[in-house]
């Protein structure tokens, strides 16, 4: 942060294909010596070590979602958080938070922390840096730096209060196997959790993980949405299971795994053949 020459050499630097993940690791591997970055880098816990050399603003997340909760506080009805990534652990991370005033909440592939140790240290270092990649866009490259707080803010779901109040509260957590984003066995390990805290006698908790078979990709309840050369095929009975939660709370798991639609739940109109792109 106190160079006064990398932040404004790599203030456009869009592409990181030129920089790739085996070069950052053995320039790391060169630095021995920079004992402080190294080991903020490895910090796993984000400890006092990694604030020593990083500045995050991951809490600005649910600091945004506060002010639009107290916009909306006065209507009537119960209020729900849903999300998809970010706003996936944003949604949980408000329901936790303000366990009185959510009722349930719905996220898929939920971004707690990013996929791939070697991924995590290259956004780590790079992030901070202003290098930004590719995104689902040509036109939207996406900064690494935001990858930092996710991983930093992600811990602050998780920790052992905030899973307590979840535990207390109907939940729907659905992930998929080829996200090339979000860590799904994280979400794994927090729906395990979630279940364990609010015991037999608990409200219900409902999760799936698409199979790598399915080809469900990270932007799953966006039908759009080409990501991984794939798009969700489930999109349709995704919709409606999220509408049997909301509105039953219940969910048929099996359906989420179906192309089929439910005739007994609200028909979900297919997009228009022009909005989907070619795969």
């Amino acid at each position: 942060m106190a160079d006064p020459n990398l932040p404004s050499t790599l203030k456009n630097f869009v592409s990181i294909t030129l920089l790739t993940k085996q070069k950052v690791q053995e320039t790391l591997d060169c630095v021995k010596d920079e004992v402080d970055l190294l080991k903020a880098i490895n910090d796993e816990e984000f400890s006092s070590t990694f604030f020593k050399v990083y500045e995050s603003q991951h809490m600005n997340y649910i600091h945004e979602a506060e002010q639009r909760l107290k916009e909306i506080h006065a209507l009537p009805g119960p209020i729900f958080t849903v999300g998809l990534s970010m706003g996936g652990a944003t949604a949980l991370a408000l329901a936790a938070t303000h366990p009185n005033e959510i009722a349930k909440t719905a996220v898929f592939a939920p971004l707690f922390k990013i996929t791939n140790q070697t991924n995590r240290r290259f956004s780590t270092l790079m992030g901070p840096l202003g290098a930004r990649e590719a995104g689902w866009y040509p036109d939207m490259p996406f900064s690494l730096k935001c990858f930092v707080a996710v991983d930093v803010f992600g811990r602050f779901v998780r920790e052992p209060q905030h899973l307590d109040s979840l535990a207390k509260m109907p939940t729907m957590i659905v992930q998929t196997e080829i996200d090339d984003s979000a860590d799904h066995n994280v979400g794994v390990q927090i729906v395990e959790e979630i279940r364990r805290r609010g015991g037999k006698g608990g409200p219900p908790h409902f999760s799936t993980l698409y199979t790598a078979a399915e080809r469900v990709p990270h932007t799953m309840i966006h039908p759009m949405e080409v990501s991984q050369g794939t798009i969700n095929q489930n999109w349709q009975s995704c919709y409606q299971e999220v509408f049997r939660f909301l509105t039953q709370g219940d969910v048929h798991v099996e359906h989420l795994h179906s192309k089929d639609q439910d005739p007994a739940l609200p028909q979900v109109a297919p997009c228009p053949a022009s909005y989907y792109y070619e795969v």
